[in-house]
């Protein structure tokens, strides 16, 4: 905090503005420090850290939070808030850091991703995870394949955002890796940001002397042997241009029908855009006795009325949204707790007397299902935080229907940034996510094992 608060008076004396802007599609410089960094990005990442010797030179090894228990997944989140370049600057060498004086692991990492920025050598760290330990039934069903062509694969061969998801051993050289295996299911792959980032990673493995191939779920799925023989053959390719004799293997490749290569397609490109219904503008005060009670009654019948116009284009649409529609309209800006209060006896009305269907936050002129079809809206038309659940719970169905499992943080990303063109995943915008995420693990549709989300069998 010391450190932000100093950086955060040096720009307000250079008078540049650092204030986070509420527009989603503004990124501006932010200072922020270790605990609150989460869930924010830019292109480019100044990395401050102010860590040092004492006037005596010595160190106190008092690094806050990454002293704590778990305090390199807060070194984890700070490292990774970059698109594209991370710029290090520190008071101190990796160096200076006793291996034998760190009791903590966060402070470990942090010696070692210093040690990185300084080095650029990335193969000191890179080590093989003891056991098998799959990111999903996808990779432990490839690995198992590979395993009846008689290949020795191993799992999870490197470390942190630079793991490879299996690796293929040299026939002749024990210890040595002759290719490695990534299996992406292909929504992950739909999000602009994710996919960027996975190309700077295999670029990056590649610099070190990876060979690469990837493996898509869709393929998968379509043409399984297909992908075995394109492994098969990328390892034979590998041999002979290292001078080494291939095993005797039937080759069926040249057997197998030409398959186009998989293309990228996005999943939002399937989804109806979003309308939004357009009220006659009236300006009406609601105003309340004493009591709490609407003094002029009459203005009830108008809000029925627009309510229902809202229902008939936007359902299902949240409470608040619907509110916030009518409100608009009547020229009143602020939902306070009188005009919510009458508008949630309004909604109970239309129930019983029009039939309209009401779960929890959500309203709809329809049945309300667990999941509902997905629209397409930009965050001015309609705030994330207002999307009703069951309609991103239908986004994580078709997520999951493409791939195997994946964690709450790409499912986050995929859906407000590969569906509705959200450039944040924020607290709030995750907090929805987790919301429907939660809403379909109770109704049994999706399971939670090991931080992966998958469909449930």
């Amino acid at each position: 905090m010391a450190q932000e608060n100093v950086i955060r008076e040096e720009f307000q004396i250079a008078g540049i503005p650092i204030e986070e802007s509420i527009d989603v599609n503004n990124e501006e410089v932010f200072v922020k420090n270790l605990e609150t960094v989460q869930g924010d990005e830019r292109d480019i990442i100044i990395l401050s850290v102010g860590y040092g010797k004492d006037s005596s030179g010595k160190f106190s090894y008092n690094f806050g939070p990454l002293n704590k228990e778990g305090g390199y997944k807060r070194l984890n989140v700070s490292i990774t808030r970059s698109r594209f370049k991370t710029v290090v600057v520190s008071s101190m060498l990796p160096d200076d850091l006793d291996e034998d004086k760190i009791n903590a692991e966060g402070v470990r990492y942090l010696k070692y991703y210093l040690d990185f920025a300084k080095s650029k050598d990335l193969t000191k760290f890179l080590q093989k995870t003891e056991g098998l330990q799959f990111d999903s039934s996808f990779e432990e069903a490839v690995y198992g394949e590979l395993k009846k062509e008689g290949f020795d694969v191993s799992c999870q061969i490197g470390c942190s955002g630079y793991r490879v998801d299996l690796a293929i051993k040299h026939p002749k050289k024990p210890g040595e890796y002759i290719l490695g295996v990534e299996c992406d299911g292909s929504q992950y792959h739909s999000s602009r940001f994710a996919r960027d980032r996975d190309k700077i990673r295999q670029v990056v493995l590649e610099n070190l002397g990876w060979n690469i191939i990837r493996i898509w779920s869709d393929d998968w799925l379509n043409n399984k042997e297909y992908e075995i023989e394109k492994v098969k053959e990328k390892v034979k390719n590998i041999l002979k241009s290292k001078g080494i004799p291939e095993p005797k293997q039937n080759n069926c490749l040249s057997k197998i029908d030409e398959k186009e290569d998989f293309k990228e397609i996005e999943l939002k490109d399937k989804y109806k855009k979003y309308k939004i219904a357009e009220l006659s503008k009236s300006n009406m005060d609601l105003e309340f006795d004493s009591y709490g009670s609407l003094n002029n009654y009459s203005a009830v019948s108008i809000i029925k009325r627009k309510i229902m116009q809202v229902l008939e284009i936007e359902s299902l649409i949240e409470k608040e949204l619907l509110y916030k529609r009518v409100l608009s309209s009547m020229g009143i800006q602020k939902l306070g707790r009188r005009i919510e209060n009458l508008f949630e006896e309004i909604l109970r009305d239309l129930k019983k007397n029009k039939g309209i269907n009401i779960y929890q936050n959500s309203v709809s002129l329809e049945p309300i299902n667990i999941f509902s079809e997905v629209k397409i809206s930009e965050e001015s038309d309609r705030p994330f935080i207002l999307i009703p659940k069951e309609e991103l719970a239908g986004a994580i169905i078709d997520i999951l229907k493409n791939s195997f499992s994946t964690t709450k943080e790409a499912i986050t990303a995929d859906i407000a940034r590969g569906i509705y063109n959200n450039n944040r995943t924020g607290n709030k915008i995750r907090d929805k996510v987790e919301e429907a995420i939660n809403h379909l693990i109770k109704n049994k549709l999706i399971d939670e094992e090991k931080d992966k989300i998958k469909l449930k069998r």
